[in-house]
């Protein structure tokens, strides 16, 4: 059968595939009695031979397994969008299957490992085997159903803001709880609450108000009392203490001339021994005696 036929000026039809696949041999056959065929090499198509191939009646290439029968003119467009028994490729990227037409559109839905799908929500390309896992659990702009099902379906990455300041089933406490209110519920019942109880509001806290200044004031009256009795406290302290230091100097000069007189009558070895341990032994006695006088003040003081 021809295919595209083509008619050169000697009146002569060829099929054009056939003829151009002649000339490019390097040293064609002689097919034609007439030269003007070879020298000319000008071809026009056959229109008259083309319509009758074209309503040949043909079959399915992949017949007898696709029943398809018609035209020739309908053929390739039948092959091409309408034969289940042709074999395809893939279309995606690195995915080498070759599969029939009934079976490509499951191979793309759930088969294709390098099926990738954009999200509809926030527009990414992502693995087809983790579309349900992101629209599910991990899509931020996917629309989610509220916890406490109030009816309002937020983004997922708004749930929070929806449940603490929008969603009228999360409970809440009155917002006059400053007030002495005690009132808990969910968000639209307390504003109801709010609303009808109003007035009432105004005068429970204009009364938590006073009670808070007497309280206020009588704290004040005890910190002024306290602040007056360390103040009396720090004095007597410091009065304490300079007698402790002055009795201490005293008895550290006598100790010095008991010392000294008795030092006279020793070698200058023994006379030194004795005044080092005759130093450490009064000052020791003297810190001792202060720091039982100061833990008495303190006791007694509280």
């Amino acid at each position: 059968m021809l295919i595209d036929p083509v008619v050169c000026k000697s009146g002569r039809t060829y099929c054009l595939l056939c003829i151009s696949k002649h000339y490019q041999l390097d040293k064609p056959e002689s097919l034609f009695e007439c030269n003007t065929d070879k020298i000319l090499k000008i071809f026009w198509r056959n229109l008259q031979v083309q319509g009758i191939i074209d309503q040949q009646i043909v079959y399915c290439l992949k017949g007898p397994l696709c029943k398809w029968s018609g035209p020739f003119e309908r053929l390739k467009n039948h092959y091409e969008k309408e034969c289940n028994l042709r074999a395809y490729l893939c279309p995606l990227r690195n995915c080498s299957m070759k599969l029939y037409r009934w079976e490509l559109n499951d191979h793309l839905d759930s088969e294709c490992r390098k099926l990738e799908f954009v999200c509809c929500y926030c527009r990414l390309e992502y693995p087809a085997s983790e579309k349900e896992s992101h629209l599910f659990d991990i899509c931020a702009e996917a629309p989610i159903v509220c916890t406490n099902k109030c009816g309002e379906t937020p983004k997922r990455k708004d749930l929070e803001h929806h449940l603490q300041n929008e969603c009228k089933l999360t409970i809440i406490i009155c917002p006059n709880a400053a007030k002495g209110c005690k009132f808990v519920g969910s968000r639209q019942s307390v504003l109801q609450h709010a609303e009808a109880y109003g007035e009432r509001h105004s005068y429970d806290g204009s009364q938590r108000c006073e009670r808070l200044a007497e309280k206020l004031k009588c704290l004040k009256e005890k910190l002024k009392r306290q602040r007056m009795i360390n103040q009396n406290f720090f004095l007597m302290c410091q009065r304490k203490l300079k007698c402790e230091i002055s009795e201490i100097c005293r008895l550290n000069s006598v100790h010095k001339a008991k010392a000294k007189k008795k030092t006279n009558s020793l070698s200058p070895t023994e006379r030194n021994r004795s005044r080092s341990r005759s130093r450490s032994r009064s000052t020791e006695r003297a810190l001792e005696q202060t720091n039982t006088n100061l833990s008495d003040d303190w006791t007694g003081f509280s």
